[in-house]
Parts: C-alpha cells; sequence; structure tokens
C-alpha cells in the first residue's frame, strides 16, 4: 500500500515562543496511520516504496545561520475539507477498491494549497473565511498567490489579472485577509523562472511586483513566505540566484524563502542538492519549502515529460510546520489537477481529472476511465 507521510526529522524542534499556529499540537491532520507531527518525536508511520525522505543535510551555505523570519509557530496545515478536491477525491474513493481506496482515503484528511488565482477568492471573502477556520483549529492555511500579470507566459496555465496596478491591490486585499493570523505563502509559481521569456521591461516590471508582493506580505508578522524559484531541471543555480538578487535589489526585507519542485516530479533529494546551490550563489541562506506531491517515484517519469506524464505518484510530506527547519516539503500542487490537455489527461489546466489522480496512487488501471 502506498504511503504518503515523510519520516521524523532527526533533530528534535528546538522551543519557540507561543506565535499562531502553536496550538494546533492536537490537530488531527498530523495523526493518522501516515503522518506525523512536530511535537512527539517519534516516527507515527514507515515509508515504503521509495517514499523514504532522503536524509542529506540542509540546505544552506556553509557556516552561515538562517536568519530571522516572519513565521507562524509551529502547527499542523490546515485541510479545509470546503475545497472541492477533497470532495472530488471522496468521489474517487467510493467508486474504487482495495490499497486505492484506503489510498484515496488516507488523501481525504491530508492538508493541500489552496491556490489563490484569481479575483473571486478574494472578492468573495473566501480567504479571510480560510484564514478564520484555520486558525479557530489552531491550525495553518497553505496559500499559493498565482494571479500575476502575464501568468505562465501564454502557457497551458495563462492567465493573471490584467495589470500592474491591480495585482499591487490584489496582493494587498490577500494580505489583509490573512492579517495577523497564521499563514504559509507561496508567491507565483514560476513567475521568477519565466524572466528570462519576457522582454527586458516585462521582465522589470515583474521583477518589481515580485518585490513589491514579499514586502506587504512581510507587514504580517505571522506569515512565512516563499518566493517560488522554478525546479532543479530548468534554470542552473547560478541564474536562479540571479533572478533572485534582482528581487532582492527591489525588495525593502528581502528574499527570506524560496519554494521549489511546485507541479513538477524532480526528486525531494535532487531537490535539495540544487536548493544547497542556489543559496551558495546567492550568498546567504534561505529557507526552502518543497513540492512533495508528484514526485514518489521520480524515476517513473520520463526525462523531459513535465505535462500530466504517465508514471507520476504522490510523495512524502510532513503535516506540520516547523519554523525553525531550513527545509519543509508539503503538497503544493492540488493531486489529481491536471496540467494541461496534454499527457494522460486532455482537461484543462487547474481543472480536476480522476484519471490523473488514480495515476498518481498507482490504481488507474483498477477504475475504468471516466
Amino acid at each position: 500500500m502506498m504511503m504518503f507521510a515523510r519520516r521524523q526529522a532527526s533533530k528534535a524542534p528546538a522551543p519557540v515562543e507561543a506565535r499562531p499556529g502553536d496550538l494546533a499540537e492536537a490537530g488531527s491532520a498530523g495523526r493518522g496511520r501516515w503522518t506525523r507531527g512536530v511535537y512527539g518525536g517519534a516516527v507515527t508511520g514507515a515509508l515504503v516504496l521509495g517514499l523514504v525522505a532522503c536524509t542529506s543535510p540542509e540546505p544552506q551555505p556553509e557556516g552561515e545561520t538562517l536568519p530571522e523570519r516572519n513565521a507562524p509557530g509551529r502547527g499542523e496545515f490546515y485541510a479545509h475539507k470546503e475545497n472541492s478536491y477533497y470532495t472530488d477525491v471522496g468521489m474517487i474513493a467510493s467508486s474504487s477498491q482495495g490499497e486505492t481506496q484506503a489510498d484515496l482515503e488516507e488523501l481525504e484528511n491530508l492538508p493541500i494549497a489552496e491556490w489563490i488565482a484569481d479575483t473571486k477568492k478574494i472578492d468573495d471573502g473566501y480567504v479571510a473565511q480560510t484564514v478564520q477556520a484555520a486558525s479557530e483549529q489552531g491550525q495553518l492555511p497553505l496559500f499559493v498567490a498565482y494571479n500575476i500579470p502575464e501568468r505562465d507566459v501564454g502557457n497551458h496555465s495563462t492567465g493573471g489579472v490584467d495589470s500592474d496596478g491591480e495585482y499591487e491591490g490584489w496582493i494587498t486585499a490577500l494580505s489583509e485577509q490573512i492579517g495577523d493570523n497564521g499563514a504559509v505563502v507561496v508567491l507565483e509559481p514560476d513567475a521568477l523562472a519565466h524572466l528570462p521569456d519576457l522582454s527586458d521591461e516585462e521582465a522589470e516590471a515583474r521583477v518589481g511586483l515580485l518585490a513589491n508582493a514579499l514586502d506587504t506580505l512581510h507587514a504580517n508578522s505571522n506569515t512565512a513566505t516563499y518566493l517560488d524559484a522554478g525546479n532543479a531541471t530548468w534554470r542552473d543555480p547560478e541564474l536562479t540566484a540571479d533572478l533572485l538578487k534582482r528581487v532582492e535589489e527591489q525588495s525593502q526585507h528581502g528574499v527570506e524563502g524560496i519554494s521549489l519542485n511546485v507541479a513538477n516530479f524532480i526528486s525531494e533529494e535532487d531537490t535539495r542538492a540544487y536548493a544547497e546551490e542556489v543559496q551558495e550563489a546567492f550568498g546567504k541562506p534561505l529557507y526552502v519549502l518543497i513540492d512533495n506531491s508528484r514526485n514518489g517515484d521520480p524515476e517513473g517519469v520520463a526525462e523531459g515529460d513535465w505535462c500530466n506524464p504517465v508514471g507520476q505518484r504522490v510523495g512524502a510530506i510532513d503535516t506540520t510546520f516547523d519554523p525553525d527547519e531550513p527545509v519543509e516539503v508539503a503538497y503544493i500542487k492540488v493531486l489529481g489537477q491536471s496540467d494541461g490537455e496534454c499527457g494522460i489527461s486532455q482537461r484543462p489546466a487547474g481543472e480536476f481529472d480522476g484519471e490523473l489522480l488514480l495515476e498518481q496512487v498507482g490504481g488507474r488501471s483498477e477504475t475504468p476511465a471516466e
């Protein structure tokens, strides 16, 4: 049976001052058969089928210590059951059987990121409602801000707001709806790595937007922000570091953390190694958040096959956030969500595909195609 939790980190968590999220010790999300929390200090589940997390040193430049940053206290990530993802997974689970059904039922209780990819979830108060619901449980929402102009530069996930001014207003509204509550934000997947694909004028404008977004979110002392920095096979680490420096130079508070491997299939081990190279080239340590949603079997995906490939599998995660850990892992890409009309799915980008989810848990052959 496929198991989705990663093993306990080797070091014990250091005591921290109480902050939003510190009440999550009793949360249910981190106490399942295949999950662990940061408090007990004991492994609560075994890892099999290649899902054991790597044990390489945490990526940071030698001799450097991680700086102080804005972040919530330790706590369980919040699984927002009003997200349609959980309904979709439940429906596929109910029509499955055996180990596939058990795997899907486990996924129904594991936290996944909330993508804020339009203005609707801001305008209708969805973000504020999610933050409030998580806070009432003593848990932490994980948001992905994904609405920058010229998003995905015309590819499958094209979109975003129409102007720089609209984006600045949008990110301000997102920040205000989070407020002083504990939260984790992944900022604009692919936006930094796409800078070389833009004209000089467009790239400069985007750098300014990313820098402003970092500063806007920094107003929230209990929000940990990770600027997305692509993946280990897209841009070489020196180029990624140079792109980060461009944002750093325009940001009042600088870059405190980066996310990597969002919606990709590269192993955690290789991603950690890449993160270390990026930090060495950048010249200072950074906090790192890795997307392990689809890298459970990195050898099973053909090299260069990035769009709904055969062989992708759910990876291993923690269900908790620890502000003192240099590297965290989570489900950032929504499981079962299509990359576009390509590969084994013909659903548009961002749309749920039950067959794709079954592929990810290794049970696609057990259930007839829709």
